[in-house]
């Protein structure tokens, strides 16, 4: 759904579709990513939208519509049983280790964790490099924020299908994390490093999932995001920030 404009839309099911591989892991794929006009707008700065220069308005509705067009949205997710935190480091029953300071405050209780890797597709990453190849500086940016809008949409929409498949073994979510990202534990800023990303995807079979790890351990497609859930039981007291 694209809307432009002071949004008036109404919110609406997306039909999604989840199947399970012979390697132990499923893939999400919801029909659609929504996206707004408004919304890319605003994280350009653009607080006022009537005051926004026709022109800007044009561009922005174009590129809404680009991203949204050309994105494949796919999550590629396992459930995992945790084996244990000692100090820094989160080990699973597969004998993969990750290490952060903040796992300890928020995995702790969980019995179980969700991995996946989830992207956009690649077809973004080609419209932005024809972009940047043409000058077309504004458009470029304008598409990037869409891609990054669509990501935290997908996001979501996933988190919303997990937390209904666990639920029904009496789990609920907890923290999501991801390497590269920061997480505050009183007083201190932890980070979970993006070479952890080996692990991830050391979990999967990398031919599946249309993400590719680079030697940087950033991945390609762009609009991409790996990380886990943490999966407590219901009884279980959850930890927040």
């Amino acid at each position: 759904m694209i809307c432009a404009g002071d949004s008036h839309c109404d919110s609406q099911e997306h039909s999604v579709a989840a199947k399970l591989l012979n390697d132990g892991d499923f893939v999400f794929e919801p029909e659609a990513v929504e996206l707004r006009v408004e919304q890319v707008l605003r994280m350009q700065k653009y607080k006022d939208l009537s005051r926004v220069h026709p022109e800007i308005l044009s561009i922005a509705e174009a590129m809404t519509a680009m991203a949204a067009k050309a994105f494949k949205p796919a999550v590629h997710s396992r459930r995992v049983p945790l084996e244990g935190i000692s100090g820094d480091t989160l080990i699973l029953a597969t004998g993969c280790e990750f290490h952060s300071r903040a796992f300890e405050k928020y995995m702790s209780g969980c019995d179980e964790v969700a991995v996946f890797v989830m992207t956009l597709g690649p077809a973004l990453d080609e419209i932005a490099l024809d972009m940047a190849n043409s000058d077309k500086l504004v458009e470029a940016v304008f598409l990037e924020t869409a891609g990054w809008l669509g990501i935290e949409q997908l996001t979501k929409l996933f988190s919303t299908f997990l937390r209904g498949a666990v639920a029904t073994d009496g789990l609920r979510l907890g923290r999501r994390m991801s390497p590269g990202y920061s997480f505050r534990v009183g007083r201190t800023v932890c980070e979970w490093h993006l070479e952890d990303q080996k692990g991830i995807f050391g979990l999967f079979d990398r031919k599946k999932l249309g993400v590719t790890l680079l030697e940087s351990c950033a991945m390609s497609p762009k609009m991409s995001r790996s990380g886990l859930y943490g999966l407590l039981r219901e009884k279980a007291p959850l930890r927040q920030s």
